[in-house]
């Protein structure tokens, strides 16, 4: 019924590596074959661990005696079926010879030294180990991603990179975890910003391992809708992108820059609104070349249009402004995801014969308000 296994006692540390089997006490009751993993002391006559699958059970020396008590109780296997509460009688040492003997409620086994006089390691524990991966991994900005994991053998996960809510996860460890992440767009993605790379660092403290896996994701822009524009009456003068002309990316500018306009042309400036959620103005300054310093002034989706809501357009004089917002602010209302165009013009917004301006080109200045 009882199996001997070799074991090594080298510079004060004994251990064994590999299974023995004994009769032992569970739960008072006596059962046979109780599978041992491993027995394993640094010091001879001092406390001795023993490994089961589930845990470690202590034998503490009793004072004068060279006999250990039991202190702990783990699960073990009994005919490969694991059992709580196994129970470890007595541990004796001989350290004359050398030998560990284990004694259960019916019987014993014994360690003892190998011929090889080279010391076993301690045992070896289960690797750490992580998996990670987003479904799916290619998605439009304003778009939902589902990050996927598994752990095993760590004892603490964080999150990192993403966006701001991956990491605020705290995930689960030693199994299967998922979380559904936003991304409403790259703008704020730290250090990848696209591909958007979400990544975990997992520990085990006990053994002083760690391990990092990360998973990409493709974010790419959301289409803009296609509209459908007349010929504008008038024809065109300049055309600046939003950047270019306030130096500046969509929604930011709050400085103030000329628009050169020509006599019977329209110029515009045009923004591609995206995820954005913002409100703003625009005003103008009267220009010197006008008799009346009128010029009107429309937001429209369509270049050169000023045939639009009576919120999105203004004749300016000496003053005032037109507001916008993407957020349901007063004002004129526009879409996400949307290009929109500020069209400036010193006529009526149809007849080029109709100007204001009396020399071949005129400006004005152009600020935006948040």
């Amino acid at each position: 019924m009882f199996k001997t296994t070799r074991l090594l006692l080298c510079m004060g540390v004994l251990g064994v590596s590999g299974i023995a089997s004994a009769t032992v006490e569970i739960d008072g009751v006596i059962v046979d074959d109780v599978t041992i993993k491993s027995v394993w002391t640094y010091t001879p006559n001092q406390a001795v661990n023993i490994r089961t699958w589930e845990g470690d059970m202590t034998l503490v020396p009793q004072a004068g005696t060279g006999v250990t008590s039991v202190t702990g109780m783990r699960d073990a296997k009994v005919d490969g079926e694991l059992v709580p509460g196994v129970q470890i009688k007595t541990a004796f040492f001989n350290g004359d010879v050398g030998y560990y003997n284990i004694e259960t409620i019916q019987g014993g086994y014994t360690f003892g030294p190998m011929d090889n006089g080279e010391p076993e390691p301690p045992p070896v524990t289960d690797d750490i180990a992580l998996d990670i991966s987003a479904m799916p991994n290619t998605v439009v900005e304003g778009s939902n991603v589902t990050i996927s994991w598994t752990s095993a053998n760590v004892t603490s996960c964080t999150t990192r990179l993403g966006n701001a809510e991956w990491q605020s996860i705290d995930p689960v460890i030693n199994g299967d975890g998922s979380a559904v992440i936003y991304i409403a767009s790259t703008a704020g993605v730290p250090n990848d910003p696209n591909p958007v790379t979400f990544r975990m660092r997992c520990v085990n403290e006990d053994t002083d391992e760690e391990i990092i896996k990360g998973t990409h994701v493709t974010v790419t822009p959301a289409e803009t809708p296609a509209v459908s524009c007349d010929a504008p009456s008038l024809s065109k003068a300049d055309s600046w992108s939003w950047n270019a002309f306030f130096h500046l990316d969509f929604p930011s500018s709050n400085q103030r820059e000329t628009l050169d306009i020509g006599r019977t042309t329209y110029s515009s400036i045009f923004w591609d609104t995206d995820n954005v959620q913002h409100s703003g103005a625009f005003t103008t300054t009267p220009p010197v070349q006008t008799p009346s310093g009128r010029r009107l002034v429309a937001i429209s989706q369509c270049p050169g249009d000023f045939d639009v809501a009576p919120e999105c357009k203004k004749l300016f004089s000496q003053g005032s402004s037109i507001q916008w917002s993407t957020e349901g602010g007063p004002g004129c209302q526009l879409e996400s995801n949307s290009r929109y165009y500020l069209n400036v013009t010193f006529t009526d917004g149809e007849s080029s014969t109709a100007s204001e301006c009396t020399t071949p080109y005129c400006q004005t200045e152009i600020l935006h308000v948040d």
